[in-house]
């Protein structure tokens, strides 16, 4: 899609999602109330189908619907966190702006410099989701997701590099199912991380 084609839908389908979260606001739909077929909202709206689209993501990037594949969309009452995230990585700058981009899509963040620091977090809490550094020194990220796995099978790791094709990635990769997401990321990588770790 162009960028002046954004542009173009972008009004539209923001009055969408504000019309919608408006009814779900004022009690039209209450929370775990299944919303119309999404044909039938696009046609109720008087949109086409791809702004439609895009109107729910923005509804479920802020906590208003919920997603159930093969079952439809479902209105929701947003959390003010909808996970917690930890964060390893041994540049502290990095550290900080993860955690506010991260809050920007009301999900906590804890963020700790090094893989020493992410097994005792781990040990003493549970995580929605790791972000982590691949390279880092004392312990890198392939060497940390081995200790993490060790007692920790569940939690989805999220490496963060600029070096995706490195021979740590492939010892990554022999560990288990992972994401990678490329530094430099933008708000809307990250948000497309978050989102499919929310509807999975």
């Amino acid at each position: 899609m162009a960028t002046s084609d954004y542009q173009d839908l972008a009004p539209r389908y923001v009055r969408v999602a504000t019309a919608l979260k408006a009814r779900i606001q004022e009690g039209h739909y209450q929370a775990g109330d299944k919303l119309s077929p999404q044909h039938q909202l696009a046609k109720e709206y008087g949109v086409a189908f791809a702004t439609l689209k895009h109107a729910l993501d923005l509804l479920q990037g802020e906590g208003y619907i919920v997603r159930k594949a093969g079952m439809g969309t479902y209105a929701a009452t947003p959390s003010k966190y909808k996970g917690s995230a930890l964060i390893v990585d041994d540049n502290i700058a990095f550290r900080h702006t993860f955690v506010q981009l991260l809050s920007q899509h009301r999900w906590a963040g804890v963020a700790v410099e090094g893989g020493q620091q992410a097994l005792e977090q781990l040990k003493e809490r549970d995580f929605d989701l790791i972000f982590m550094d691949l390279k880092m020194p004392m312990m890198n990220g392939v060497e940390t997701m081995a200790k993490i796995r060790e007692f920790n099978q569940h939690t989805p790791v999220v490496f963060v590099t600029a070096y995706p094709d490195s021979d740590l990635m492939e010892k990554a990769l022999a560990l288990g199912p992972i994401t990678v997401l490329r530094k430099p990321f933008s708000k809307e990588d990250l948000f497309h991380v978050l989102n499919y770790r929310i509807t999975v």
